[in-house]
């Protein structure tokens, strides 16, 4: 190999590398090697020229490092990860046309039960919609993921002012409203774009907000400032009203600030304002939901909801709640439950019939698979190097893990209907737009995290 100085070793190996993006990180990396080598040559007694020289040439060829370097930083599709995601919400669609199938045998020639259980309480499926729905949604999913999301880092809060005046003029100027309740706002062709897909997306625009802050070392300042961008997302969400998504919503920016507080970037008490944080989340909800009830904000059909969970001595048999309930009670391990007397059927407990069809080891099958998806990518979200990749991906996933968990306890009868959806076993368009781009931007971060990689900003202070 003929004589090289850094420099020059270092383009020729950087013009091997495809990806622009990796560039900086494989400088950083070349430079931070052989000057570490250097280092040791020159402690030996190598003079700072001989000791660069024998550095550079212990690194090797350089076309040949580069060719390897390209390989190894360059984005990475998990193309088995989409094809298991588009493959369980397929089976969640069939899954569901088996279990209305089974009711809908269960009554019979009771025409009455056949007709509510065709149409009503979310028996009137469109399979073809949903199957339409989840193509739409796998189409949005990857072409998020080839999207930089370093780039939603650089934007954040901009691009968050710009969600704020959005969802602020679709819910207050023009909004479709159902059963009294904020639907979406006015689209193309008459229809109306849900809401609930584009309120959450305010969770990775917050998370990238946070990193935003990561350099500042803003102190309690900054922690005020962090809690106050949460103050309108939730009024919103609140104004819907979505009681339920809203304190799904500020569980996740708690979760996401906590995490900012533990990684020292704010340069504050991190025990003290983790306990003050959290004593706050026990204190507030009760505070808040007398003053929702004082303003009127919680319709009358949610009261009654709440109160037909509560006072359970009412739920007989021809209740929803009484119904779903002897279903679980009712259950064995595996095969067909006791209880006979279905009435309805409704997509939002599509766990409660495959507990009462299919037995309780099913459910858990069922309950494994999506929490095993969930709990990848939670795992790669959190061994990202780059910290906007692991805020991100955090709040991405602890935004599905709660609609899962809230959808499980429901289905179980220890919670009242709130709206919560499943990852795959959604069939409504918003539920699965909502996992789609969640499971977007976590695949996005999976394809850049070998481009995109960054140490810890070091703190000034030891706290």
């Amino acid at each position: 190999m003929d004589k090289l100085d850094k420099r020059r070793y270092i383009q020729t190996v950087t013009e091997q590398i495809r990806c622009k993006r990796a560039l900086p990180l494989v400088t950083k990396e070349l430079e931070d090697h052989i000057e570490d080598q250097k280092s040791d040559y020159m402690a030996e007694g190598m003079n700072p020229s001989e000791a660069e020289e024998a550095a550079v040439r212990e690194m090797g060829d350089p076309v040949e490092v580069g060719i390897e370097m390209d390989r190894i930083h360059r984005p990475k599709m998990a193309w088995k990860m989409i094809g298991l995601i588009t493959v369980l919400n397929l089976v969640g669609i069939l899954l569901m046309y088996c279990l209305r199938t089974s009711a809908l045998a269960d009554a019979g020639n009771n025409q009455g039960d056949v007709e509510w259980i065709a149409s009503g309480m979310g028996g009137n499926i469109d399979y073809l919609k949903s199957i339409a729905w989840t193509f739409a949604g796998m189409a949005c999913m990857i072409g998020i993921c080839y999207v930089d999301y370093s780039w939603i880092g650089k934007y954040a809060k901009q691009l968050a002012g710009i969600w704020i005046v959005a969802m602020g003029l679709g819910i207050f100027m023009g909004a479709v409203y159902i059963n009294g309740a904020v639907y979406g706002i006015p689209f193309l062709f008459g229809r109306a774009l849900p809401l609930r897909p584009l309120l959450y997306l305010i969770v990775p625009l917050y998370a990238a907000i946070l990193y935003s802050m990561r350099s500042k070392k803003t102190g309690y300042i900054g922690i005020a400032k962090a809690v106050l961008w949460q103050v309108l997302p939730i009024w919103f969400v609140l104004r819907i009203p979505n009681l339920s998504m809203a304190v799904s919503v500020e569980f996740t920016f708690l979760i996401l600030l906590s995490i900012a507080v533990w990684k020292g970037w704010f340069e504050v008490n991190k025990k003290g304002t983790l306990i003050t944080i959290w004593s706050l989340v026990i204190l507030l909800p009760a505070a808040g939901m007398m003053l929702l009830f004082k303003m009127g904000y919680v319709r009358g059909y949610q009261t009654a909801r709440l109160s037909a969970f509560i006072h359970t001595e009412g739920n007989d048999t021809g209740t929803f709640w009484g119904t779903i309930r002897n279903m679980v009670s009712g259950a064995h391990l595996t095969g067909r439950g006791d209880y006979d007397k279905i009435w309805f059927f409704n997509r939002d407990y599509m766990l409660a019939f495959i507990i009462h069809y299919y037995g309780i080891l099913a459910a858990v099958l069922v309950i494994a698979v999506i929490g095993a998806v969930l709990i990848w990518f939670l795992q790669k979200a959190g061994h990202q190097k780059n910290q906007l990749g692991m805020i991100m991906g955090t709040g991405c996933v602890v935004v599905l893990f709660t609609q899962f968990i809230g959808y499980a306890v429901e289905n179980l009868g220890y919670f009242p209907l709130s709206n919560n959806y499943c990852p795959f076993l959604t069939a409504g368009g918003s539920g699965i737009m909502i996992s789609y781009m969640m499971f977007g931007i976590l695949l996005s971060i999976y394809r850049y995290q070998n481009v995109l990689v960054e140490t810890e900003v070091k703190k000034k202070i030891g706290i």
